[in-house]
């Protein structure tokens, strides 16, 4: 990955309402939100955590070979009214735009099914598919999963869509 190419990525995510953790503190701690974005290195192998300054919704997001990895998504302070999805909207144009592909992993935190094919739909929907990964080179389509894939997590792959 081109790590100063990521590095633009994190900065058009955080001038997108999603701000880091560390520039929020940074932020608190008398910076310019502008200046805390432009001084902000992520790391390049850990995940960052991302707030909205509007609505709460959070994003965790870490650097891959060629994309990023989504390890959780969450709707912010109101749940139910497409926070989680503009959310996801945001990454996914600014990953088209960078050629990145997105990976994540669908589970329910609380181990219920319904939750988690839920889940898997959502995803789904948004473009993403199943991630013939290790150990995921037999399942095609959603027709071969079964309740415990869901329940473990599947995962799935989105890749960009380049105009």
């Amino acid at each position: 990955m081109d790590f100063k190419r990521y590095i633009q990525f994190t900065r058009e995510l955080q001038h997108a309402g999603f701000l880091s953790v560390p520039v929020i503190y940074k932020s608190l701690d008398g910076l310019s939100i502008e200046e805390a974005i432009e001084n902000f290195v992520p790391h390049e192998r850990r995940s960052i955590d991302y707030k909205h300054i509007d609505n709460q919704s959070l994003l965790e997001v870490r650097p891959i070979d060629n994309g990023v990895h989504l390890s959780y998504v969450h709707g912010g302070k109101e749940l139910g009214v497409g926070n989680g999805t503009k959310a996801m909207q945001t990454l996914i144009k600014l990953c088209d735009k960078h050629g990145y592909d997105i990976e994540l992993q669908t589970y329910s935190r609380d181990s219920i099914i319904d939750e988690a094919k839920g889940l898997f739909e959502f995803y789904r929907k948004l473009g993403f598919c199943i991630h013939q990964i290790d150990g995921w080179e037999d399942v095609v389509t959603e027709a071969d999963l079964v309740d415990s894939d869901h329940l473990e997590g599947v995962p799935m792959k989105r890749s960009p869509n380049i105009a």
